[in-house]
């Protein structure tokens, strides 16, 4: 999972609840990258994790949402992002590439939308760039450039300490 971490890279007191029966192999380890808190630890479950739902408190008081990455032992991964509205999935016994690709066009449209700098290059690229099919070429090359060179760190990919039950009252 990934979620915006606070200033001098603190953790934000979201807090993962897995399923009573999930027994903890590794230790959480966790790392800055940028403005996003990523932790990774190691977990294992009798019969999988399939069908099981996972949650996370804190969402709202955070105000934030969470990108989550659950990788299977068989090497197959799923990633869902979890909002304050939404805050639990049930994990797939199969990864589902529409919903993974669904997930990260919002993701992109959103980032897009939230940034004046992102609407002011797509404005000049529909002022510079003449032809539908040469917006849509210029648009597909400037994305996979922007693309290629990004890769999530191995050290880590989950935000929130795992926890069973529900974190102290405030």
């Amino acid at each position: 999972m990934e979620s915006p971490a606070r200033a001098g890279n603190e953790r934000l007191g979201i807090y993962v609840h897995l399923p009573n029966d999930v027994r903890q192999i590794t230790e959480p380890h966790g790392i800055a990258a940028g403005a996003a808190w990523l932790e990774r630890w190691r977990i294992q479950r009798v019969g999988g994790l399939a069908g099981q739902t996972i949650s996370i408190d804190g969402l709202v008081a955070a105000g934030s949402d969470v990108l989550v990455r659950v990788e299977h032992g068989d090497g197959s991964t799923q990633t869902t992002r979890l909002l304050p509205s939404r805050p639990s999935f049930v994990v797939e016994a199969l990864a589902n590439p529409w919903r993974l690709a669904s997930t990260y066009l919002a993701l992109g449209v959103e980032h897009i939308l939230g940034g004046i700098d992102h609407l002011l290059f797509v404005l000049a690229l529909l002022l510079v760039v003449k032809g539908w099919k040469r917006l849509i070429g210029t648009i597909t090359a400037f994305t996979v450039a922007i693309a290629l060179p990004w890769r999530p760190p191995r050290s880590a990919s989950s935000t929130c300490r795992p926890r069973r039950s529900k974190p102290p009252s405030r």
